[in-house]
């Protein structure tokens, strides 16, 4: 007590000039009682200790109805204004401190076209408080008036929650109605008191035999869930809410885890460069977001980030245009079947099969065959499903680009002139001499186009990003130019929220879809980067093509046993599918451990199994090429197109031995299982002769 009256002492003055306001904490079935209001310094938090009177005992009668209370931390109907807003973060001044909100309090933005809530985070002096976001800021300006709900935010628990989902305000995003409950609690709560923790170590048995096993879970522990894409974390989750549920009679919860600064003064990103900008230069307000050219009009052509023609044919006429900042696809629009999206790319269909709407990575170097495998799906997914693609450079080289528009246009994929309509593909640029504004945006610009295609002409739109780490890169540098604070390794903070936001708005609808596939540079080969590892938590395939496999001459020269797919399932693709996926690899996967043993001692020290699993692995390896479409002005031989059931049973015969006899040359660069038998046919005539 000593140390609190030489406290009290200290502070008294202190608590003179400022008396701590008070607030009401009421229940809906008592009156409400006057208590203090939480103290915004450290100094007033300070005075409050010394001056209060010590706590009582605590009682062990549990609360009465606690989840009805309604939580009211002061200033409630007081208004403000927004001040500033930086990305997430809006400042707001209220006229007076009697309505200016304790930390925790929820902000409710008037006259926003969305309810958008704020939630006091920091006191800045001056009856300023710092906010956080609970949703988009996009079209928040300095001025909007602000009210204090005197509440926290809150959220309907009980009985009436299960079987919903909803947002983080507790609102629900099913489209199946309001959550009818009359319980509600605050999401910020202290942690139960130390008297009120079971002591004890119970183990919660989930009737799954490994886990309960060798990994049992601790009933209140925490468990950790490790796992690529496609081993079964989803499943097991849900084994586990069942489990629970039938076992303990529990239920279980599944959590889905532009700026303005001084008065009138907005910081802008350039589109374009700033070269001989002054100050004074005077600058015009739209009133609008960036919009871009869509439609049947941007195919076969070239655009900048700005739906702007950069391929000198002409204005992109068109009557459709849209904003590059889009929202993602609302839960219920989506597309909840997987599919397979058939590319008629042997390699590709059988051993990692794209998602219809999923996102795809291509790993691979120089030389590689990239180019031409991008190609070949832009023309097959036309043919195929009669949907077009988009072709998004991100930050790439300009000869590149160039290189890749006059290749399309030998190999068919844009036409020229009159026959433009005909095109399959509309590109869309910004290289990396552009700023880093142009090339923080043109990934969005070119996945606008492609959402056109899929939600207004319910197409299968193929999107293409060349490559993504340079989206990330700059929005990197447009972070540090904005006076972020840098995270690890120097990224933006919103690195995560940049690129979901772009991820996000690739998928499948009920109207159409779109598959991506993104080209992804790993900075020094290390998986570990920030940028590379949060891309990869985003993608359902990776594509990697290998230079030992071009060098054999075998194209696309597309790795079967690194490449993945998350679709390669037997509860997705079918038990023959999966199986015959899978005999395939295992017999290449004996033929590569059998190689170091051929290079040492030959093939003649091989047991007559292992020469038959070589002769075999050799064949499927062949068999595994294919001649494309794209590429017959450079080869003559014509593009092969392999349906998915003709394929699996191709290579099921090659496992179950039904084409040992023909020689290995046949099954190199061709289409389907009978094309083999001719070729093979052919050969023995000639050698015959």
């Amino acid at each position: 007590m000593a140390s609190r009256r030489i406290l009290s002492s200290f502070l008294r003055s202190s608590q003179s000039r400022s008396t701590p306001k008070s607030s009401f904490l009421g229940s809906r079935n008592g009156p409400a009682r006057r208590v203090a209001a939480p103290c915004g310094t450290l100094l007033g938090r300070v005075a409050e200790y010394s001056t209060s009177s010590p706590a009582p005992p605590p009682s062990s009668a549990p609360a009465k109805d606690e989840a009805k209370k309604t939580y009211d931390y002061g200033g409630k109907g007081a208004i403000g204004k927004v001040c500033q807003v930086i990305g997430a973060i809006v400042d707001v001044r209220f006229e007076d401190q009697e309505g200016l909100p304790p930390i925790m309090t929820s902000l409710e933005v008037q006259d926003h076209p969305t309810r958008l809530v704020l939630e006091v985070s920091h006191h800045l002096g001056q009856n300023v408080v710092r906010t956080i976001a609970m949703d988009g800021t996009e079209g928040l300006v300095r001025g909007r008036r602000v009210l204090n709900t005197g509440a926290p935010i809150t959220v309907p628990v009980g009985r009436a929650t299960l079987g919903r989902i909803m947002n983080v305000l507790g609102e629900p995003i099913d489209e199946r109605g309001e959550i009818k409950t009359e319980h509600y609690l605050p999401i910020h709560r202290d942690a139960p008191a130390l008297v009120d923790l079971a002591t004890g170590q119970e183990i919660l048995a989930t009737g799954i035999k490994v886990v309960d096993l060798l990994a049992p879970y601790q009933r209140g522990g925490k468990i950790g869930l490790f796992g690529g894409a496609g081993v079964g974390k989803t499943v097991l989750i849900m084994e586990l809410i069942n489990n629970v549920a039938k076992a303990h009679g529990g239920f279980s919860v599944f959590a889905g885890v532009g700026e303005r600064t001084r008065q009138n003064v907005v910081r802008t990103i350039a589109m374009d460069g700033t070269e001989g900008l002054v100050r004074g230069r005077r600058v015009l307000n739209t009133g609008a977001p960036i919009t871009v050219p869509v439609g049947r009009a941007t195919l076969g052509r070239i655009m900048n980030v700005l739906g702007e023609p950069i391929d000198e044919r002409g204005e992109i006429k068109t009557e459709h245009y849209l904003p590059i900042h889009r929202d993602a696809p609302a839960l219920v629009d989506l597309a909840t079947g997987q599919e397979i999206l058939a590319t008629g790319i042997k390699v590709v269909d059988l051993l990692a099969p794209y998602q219809r709407g999923g996102k795809i990575g291509l790993f691979g170097g120089a030389g590689v065959g990239k180019t031409v495998l991008i190609m070949e799906l832009i023309n097959n997914v036309a043919k195929a499903h009669g949907g077009f693609s988009v072709f998004a450079g991100v930050g790439e080289r300009t000869r590149e680009g160039n290189d890749l528009y006059r290749e399309m246009i030998e190999s068919g994929v844009i036409k020229l002139g009159e026959k433009q309509s005909e095109s399959k593909c509309a590109l869309v640029y910004g290289q990396m001499n552009e700023p880093p504004g142009a090339r923080a945006r043109v990934g969005l610009t070119g996945l606008t186009v492609a959402e056109y295609f899929r939600d207004a002409e319910g197409q299968d739109v193929l999107l293409f990003i060349d490559n993504i780490f340079r989206f990330t890169q700059a929005n990197s540098e447009v972070s540090a130019l904005l006076g972020r604070i840098p995270s690890a390794v120097g990224y933006q903070p919103t690195l995560a929220s940049d690129l979901g936001a772009l991820q996000e708005r690739i998928t499948t609808t009920k109207k159409g879809s779109i598959t991506s596939v993104q080209a992804i540079y790993v900075p020094a080969d290390d998986l570990t980067d920030p940028a590379p590892a949060t891309t990869f938590a985003h993608l359902d395939a990776t594509t990697v093509l290998s230079r030992q496999i071009s060098e054999l001459g075998i194209y696309p020269a597309v790795d079967p046993l690194d490449s993945t797919s998350r679709m390669l399932s037997p509860h997705i693709l079918g038990e023959e599918h999966y199986n015959t996926a899978r005999g395939v690899q295992k017999v290449l996967q004996n033929y590569k451990n059998l190689q170091d043993i051929i290079a040492i001692l030959g093939m003649d020290e091989l047991s007559e199994d292992d020469k038959l699993t070589v002769a075999r692995a050799r064949k499927i390896q062949r068999f595994l090429s294919q001649p494309f479409h794209v590429a017959e002005i450079f080869t003559g031989a014509p593009g092969k197109y392999v349906d998915l059931k003709e394929n699996i049973n191709s290579f099921q015969g090659l496992l179950d031995g039904k084409y040992d006899d023909l020689p290995e040359q046949s099954f190199y660069m061709v289409g389907g299982i009978d094309e083999v038998v001719a070729k093979a046919e052919k050969i023995s005539k000639e050698a015959a002769a």
